[in-house]
């Protein structure tokens, strides 16, 4: 009986060390997006990389810098990020922000969703123009047309949250840049979150390693039932 459980924490104990083999720093919580700058960071089985930022905007209105800017981790069912920007104008301004990455697969969808809001005539919008199996910024800069699509959110129209994105095949990374926009014309506009999440599947190695160990202990079941 010790003989096989020792046998089986080892082929479980193989299944739990197979992703560390590609093991990053894990991303921070609650912090500016200036600390994300330069670097590359994994939620779950994803890594997120090449991040940038852009910022303009006009009528009087207070640029948003990187650091005015506080990422939140979102982790699990989906994984991706939170972004609170703070973002508010009155008549006649606007303000813009560009968020760009990368991220790393496998990836089998994209989820999005902002709470832009608005009085009067004016307008918030997440434009977010992607590459499937992209891995550089800008994401059309080489991309194949097939690869190149936009998943946008508004309101006005009210589109705060449309449905996923699904990728089949199973994409092996996504370059994302989000143009996120308010536009006060005669009246206000604010966005104070934006959400992007991905859903992820698990490594065809560590599918096959569960495969292994699973498949050992239903022989190891059996014998001990034979001896029975």
């Amino acid at each position: 009986m010790k003989k096989t459980l020792a046998i089986a924490a080892l082929m479980f104990g193989a299944v739990a060390l197979a992703p560390s083999a590609s093991a990053a720093v894990t991303c921070v919580d609650n912090v500016s997006y200036s600390t994300y700058l330069g670097g590359s960071c994994m939620i779950d089985g994803l890594t997120f990389s090449n991040f940038t930022f852009g910022t303009s905007s006009g009528g009087g209105a207070s640029s948003i810098a990187a650091s005015g800017v506080t990422v939140k981790v979102i982790n699990g069912p989906e994984f991706g990020f939170e972004f609170d920007t703070g973002m508010s104008v009155s008549a006649g301004q606007f303000q813009d922000i560009l968020i760009s990455f990368v991220v790393t697969g496998p990836i089998s969808d994209l989820h999005a969703s902002f709470n832009g809001s608005f009085t009067g005539t004016g307008s918030t919008s997440d434009t977010e123009t992607f590459c499937k199996n992209g891995t550089t910024l800008p994401p059309l800069s080489g991309c194949l047309q097939a690869n190149q699509g936009q998943y946008t959110l508004t309101n006005p129209p009210f589109n705060l949250a449309p449905p996923p994105l699904v990728f089949s095949p199973t994409l092996t990374s996504i370059a994302i840049s989000k143009d996120i926009n308010v536009t006060g014309g005669n009246g206000t506009a604010t966005i104070s979150q934006i959400t992007d999440t991905f859903s992820t599947v698990p490594e065809p190695m560590t599918l096959s390693m569960m495969g292994i160990g699973l498949l050992g202990l239903g022989l190891m079941r059996r014998r001990q039932q034979g001896k029975k």
